[in-house]
């Protein structure tokens, strides 16, 4: 039998997350991700739910990284930038990202955390 695209694992995700809970969504993903044995294809599967999701809707979703709580000021400049009207914005709060913010969509990506300058610097002089 030929395996499901990640496309269509989204798509059928996608219509599910209408008639079920998110939990009851999370454990039948996470059911299928082990039978299957994708569960190394679960994060591009759920990039493909969140691409979909902005074709179908117009929503984008994106993914703030930080030390700390994002004023709304920077979301605003965040929304901006992405030139995106139906934004969805994830909040992370990550200590280990020390300062400065990473912002993630399923098409894109920008990392100005102090952490990625840190690891650029170590890489340049080894």
């Amino acid at each position: 039998m030929a395996k499901a695209s990640r496309r269509d694992i989204a798509a059928v995700i996608l219509a599910l997350s209408d008639k079920y809970s998110d939990k009851k969504l999370a454990n039948a993903v996470a059911a299928y991700v082990v039978d299957e044995r994708r569960t190394s294809e679960l994060d591009a599967i759920l990039r493909e739910v969140s691409k979909l999701r902005s074709e179908q809707t117009g929503i984008v979703e994106a993914t703030i990284t930080s030390a700390f709580p994002v004023s709304d000021k920077l979301k605003k400049q965040i929304k901006s930038l992405l030139e995106q009207d139906k934004l969805v914005i994830n909040e992370v709060i990550d200590k280990d990202v020390i300062g400065g913010v990473r912002v993630e969509t399923s098409e894109k990506s920008l990392d100005l955390t102090v952490s990625n300058r840190l690891n650029k610097l170590k890489t340049l002089s080894a």
